[in-house]
């Protein structure tokens, strides 16, 4: 009898290191779930993912604004009572530091935390009907510069978006270490794992970016590498069975910009456990949603 195919859900795979990293997938043997906010791009996404990977399940493009609750409560409740193998939260916007998302924190952590946060969470009973479930995590190099205020993530952010931008990277690395360490702690079998792409070309910005998102994409555009090579710490993280629970992997190369999958030292200010625990409560707070517990 033929072992089912393990099943994989990757946000934000239209375009960018997110199709490259749903293609990896499929040429895996993952049955693929694509997210997008544009259903018909999901779709072109999904079909070339197919080109590449003929022999894989057909992967299957969802609708999924993260900024939006109703979106993400939807896709949960559609997802019903199926098995989830790896989720790979990769999804990101720079953002309006002015805006606001309907979580009440500004566009940036809205959609690059808050609604993986919600997302993860509510898929976590999924991700325990298969043994070795895996949230993977996508961060960024800039959350070295990053700073988060736990107590201050409601309303929209002062300033420019670039700050709002880093400050969310550095919040997606602290949910990740702070996942693996309630997951372990808890007994629940998820391993929880970050990864950054480095410096790759893809089409980073949307929910109003303006000039923040326009001058990224022609930086990654003129110095980026290609997002297949962005993908590969992300398909490192995602399949590799020796991975560090935890841990951060990016590139080798200089700066961490390119090169081959490494296990990285992350920021200290990313590994506060303080820090991670009252981000942690104040996005419960935010989202109205908690991971479940044995018993519950």
């Amino acid at each position: 009898m033929t072992a089912p195919a393990r099943v994989a859900l990757v946000t934000g795979a239209s375009s960018g290191i997110g199709l490259a990293t749903a293609e990896g997938l499929a040429t895996a043997g993952y049955r693929v779930l694509m997210t997008s906010r544009d259903v018909e791009r999901g779709r072109h996404a999904a079909a070339r993912v197919r080109a590449a990977a003929p022999a894989a399940p057909p992967p299957v493009a969802l609708a999924l604004d993260l900024g939006d609750p109703a979106s993400v409560h939807a896709l949960v409740a559609a997802w019903g009572d199926g098995p989830l193998d790896l989720l790979v939260a990769n999804a990101g916007v720079v953002g309006g530091a002015r805006g606001a998302t309907a979580w009440g924190a500004d566009v940036a952590m809205g959609v690059n935390h808050l609604g993986h946060f919600a997302l993860t969470l509510l898929l976590a009973p999924a991700l325990l009907r298969r043994p070795g479930g895996r949230v993977v995590t996508v961060t960024s190099v800039v959350h070295r510069r990053g700073r988060v205020d736990p107590e201050r993530l409601a309303g929209p952010r002062r300033g420019r978006a670039w700050p709002a931008y880093r400050a969310s990277k550095l919040a997606n690395l602290l949910f990740a270490v702070e996942l693996e360490r309630r997951c372990a702690a808890a007994g629940l079998g998820i391993v929880s794992v970050a990864a950054h792409p480095g410096l790759a070309s893809t089409g980073l910005g949307g929910h109003g970016a303006g000039p923040a998102g326009w001058g990224l994409a022609l930086l990654l555009r003129l110095r980026g590498q290609t997002p297949a090579g962005g993908a590969r710490p992300l398909l490192h993280a995602a399949t590799d069975p020796d991975v560090l629970p935890g841990g951060l992997y990016g590139p080798d190369g200089p700066g961490a910009r390119a090169g081959a999958p490494r296990l990285e030292v992350p920021a200290s200010r990313a590994l506060d456990p303080d820090v991670a625990r009252r981000l942690w409560e104040a996005s419960e707070a935010m989202t109205g949603v908690a991971l479940p517990l044995p018993g519950d």
